[in-house]
This record gives C-alpha cells, structure tokens and sequence, in this order.
C-alpha cells in the first residue's frame, strides 16, 4: 500500500500547482514553502527509502580528514561534500537536508536565469526527478543539478562562471561527462519539424528494438578496453531487458505535443536539443535497464519545457487548456511513476 504521507504529499503539489495557475502569480512565497517542504521531506525520510540505510552507513564511516577518500569508491566531491557536512552537522538529517538544499537552491537559480515561472518549475522537477535525485540518486543527482545550472548560464550569456561548475559536476559522478560533452550541439540549429522527425525515428528505434545487437557488441568491446577495467562490475553485471517503459513513452508524446502545439519554439530550442538527444540515446540503448541512469542527464530538461509550455498565454492574456491539461498530466504521471519506488516515504521509521 503507498505511503498516506506521499500521496497527501502529491496532492498538495497539484493543488499548489493549480492555485498557482488559477491566481497568475509566481510568489516567493509558494516558493519558499515547496522548497522548505521538500527539504525537510528528504531530511526526515523513512529509512525504508532505497539506499538510505547504505548512505547512512557511507556517512558514519567518514573520518575527519577532508582530502582522504578512504578507498570508499566514490567520486571525490561527494566524499568531500559528506566531510564538511559531518564536521558541522554530524547528523544522518542533516547531511540529507543540506545535499537537498543544494538541489533545490540550483534548481531555483536556473529556473530564475532562465525566466520561467519558479513555483510551476519546482514543481514538475519535485515530481519525479527531485524526489529521484534527493532520496535515493543522490551523487547523480548533485552533478545534474550543477550541469542544468551551468545550461542555464551557457544560455544565458554567462559562459566563465559556467565553466567553473562544469569543471566541478563530474566530482560527483562521473556520468555528466557525457552531457557535458554534448554541449556544443546547442551551436546547432534545429526546426520544428527536424525535432519532430527525431521523435518520430526514436519511438520507432524503441519499439522495434531494431539496435539491441548493437548494444551487445558495445559491451563487448567495453570489456576487452583496459580503460574500462575499474568500471568491468557494472559491465559484467549489467542487466538487459526487452520491455517498454511508460515514462519513456510519456516523455516522447509529452514531447510531441508540446513541439506541434507550442508558439514558443524559439524560446525552448536549446532546451529540445539536449532533450531529444536523451531520448533518442535511450532509444538507441533500451535493452540496457540502467540506460536512464545517464540520459536522465538529457531528458531532466523536460520539465523545464513542459514549464514553459503551461504558462504560454492565448491572445486574451489566459492560460491555454490544453497546456495546463499537459502540465498536469505530466505531474500526475511523474508522480505515480516514482510512487512505485517510494512506497514509503517519511515520518514511519526516521532515520
């Protein structure tokens, strides 16, 4: 049975949501309250959520030399991260609260670089990627927030303080590598149609299952690479399925829609192109369960689309129907999906 704290959780997301939609106003202080709720959510998780207890573990084990990584195995910004926190806070709460915050606060900063409505964007991030990314992916999550906030300064001229936190992302998982790298795709230019057309081929690449052979051979030249010894575990250990994923398929009509019916293609296009690329990767690669691991690094930008969406204005100066009604569905959806994982949620055995 799920958590009676999730779903009373859930719903006041949606009634905020729509309170926002209803009263036209992004207030500071509907941002303050997501923020401050869901903080103090992940501070106070119930130990049940996956990985708690080995995160807790990883935390009591740090001792009290900063530039010591103890041969833990993890990326070295996180271990140092968890050290500074310990020395202030020596609290299992505390260090959940801080890494949280650092999310949400970058999160926040790059909705607000990037003009959207805030309260709506935290929003539809809490739903799915925040509540993924702060309870249980939290090293990936670190290094997604940093890569969205260095977008969200690329795009918005402030390239020397971006390449400050591209430097630093990958100390916290090595995977934003890979989205970091495809950066210079945002020089490229894209139409409507192209992006359209790029769906198209990756729902088809998705169904039919057409580059399964190819994933196989990957890994099988990812094994006989030296360079890839340390990384060998995962190789060896990866698992491969030939079913469909429902979010994957959300996110591709979510998508259409929003690239048929939207009047501000312009304004979201960089956006699209490191969206498309993530679903398109995941495509290509969805025998691999654990494909989602890095194209999330890709495809997180969605919320920020369907943001943008929802708050387009028809030529009354009203909200569009169908773009709120896309909105919700998104939320809804996101949150059911999640829901699977966090079947319980706080405050039921604190940590």
């Amino acid at each position: 049975m799920q958590d009676l704290f999730f779903l009373l959780y859930s719903f006041s997301l949606a009634l905020l949501a729509l309170f926002v939609f209803t009263s036209g106003k992004d207030s500071l202080i509907f941002q303050i309250i997501l923020m401050f709720s869901f903080i103090i959510s992940a501070g106070f998780r119930d130990i049940s959520v996956p990985d708690t207890p080995e995160y807790i573990y990883l935390f009591e084990s740090y001792n009290d030399s900063l530039f010591d990584d103890q041969h833990i195995g993890q990326e070295f910004g996180f271990i140092l991260l968890g050290k500074l926190i310990k020395a202030f806070f020596d609290s299992s709460i505390f260090y959940f609260i801080t890494i949280t915050s650092i999310n949400i606060f970058l999160i926040r900063s790059s909705l607000k670089n990037l003009k959207c409505n805030i309260s709506l964007g935290l929003i539809a991030y809490i739903s799915y990627y925040g509540l993924s990314f702060n309870f249980i992916f939290l090293r990936v999550g670190l290094a997604i927030s940093l890569f969205i906030y260095c977008f969200s300064l690329i795009v918005t001229s402030k390239k020397f303080k971006a390449i400050f936190f591209l430097v630093i992302a990958p100390l916290f998982h090595k995977s934003i590598v890979l989205p970091i790298a495809a950066i210079p795709i945002l020089k490229l230019d894209i139409k409507r149609n192209l992006a359209i057309y790029i769906l198209f081929v990756s729902f088809v690449l998705y169904i039919s299952g057409a580059t399964d052979f190819l994933v196989f051979q990957v890994f099988e030249i990812i094994k006989s690479i030296s360079f890839f010894s340390k990384y060998l575990y995962y190789v060896e250990n990866a698992k491969f399925d030939t079913g469909y994923s429902a979010r994957y398929l959300m996110n591709l009509i979510t998508m259409l829609l929003i690239l048929r019916f939207t009047t501000e293609f312009d304004e979201m296009k960089e956006l699209v192109k490191l969206c498309l690329l993530g679903l398109f990767l995941t495509a290509l690669f969805s025998v691999f369960l654990w494909v989602d691991r890095i194209t999330d690094a890709f495809v997180v930008f969605n919320f920020i689309i369907v943001t943008i969406f929802a708050c387009e204005r028809d030529k009354f100066g009203n909200f569009k129907p169908l773009n709120i009604g896309v909105y919700f569905v998104f939320l809804i959806s996101n949150l059911f999906f999640v829901s699977r994982v966090l079947t319980k949620f706080i405050f039921n055995q604190i940590i």
